[in-house]
């Protein structure tokens, strides 16, 4: 996963949302599908997924922290436990990163690196999930 200037989330090389031809007002993308239908389908990825706040993505772009696919199944799946047990907002500590995450919304927040979690005090939280 990278983060473009824009803060637009990619995982892999697909953005989340995409609708690049504006050439004569047509509402088809590349591949020949409708932007209905390609909104429709990034509307059930966002639900079943995580989703990022523009702050948190900027503080990964500013930190330079990257999420493997691995790694973002393993988010989803602490957001899924943290839910399971009742934890509004969490705190997900992984090997090199800890992520604020909204559980309701499934919308992680904030992140820091290692190096900026020593000696910090994270509140508002009522859960960690450690990867």
């Amino acid at each position: 996963m990278y983060i473009d200037k824009n803060y637009t989330a990619f995982v892999g090389s697909t953005p989340l949302v995409s609708n690049n031809n504006k050439s004569q007002g047509s509402s088809k993308t590349n591949s020949g599908e409708d932007f209905q239908s390609v909104l429709q389908k990034e509307l059930q990825k966002s639900t079943q997924g995580l989703n990022f706040s523009k702050h948190a993505l900027q503080r990964m772009s500013e930190r330079q922290i990257e999420i493997e696919p691995q790694m973002l199944e393993q988010m989803t799946n602490a957001v899924e436990h943290a839910e399971e047990k009742g934890i509004k907002d969490a705190l997900i500590l992984g090997s090199q990163a800890a992520f604020i995450v909204n559980v309701p919304s499934k919308t992680i927040i904030t992140t820091m690196n290692n190096q900026e979690m020593k000696n910090n005090i994270i509140t508002n939280i009522d859960g960690t999930v450690l990867l």
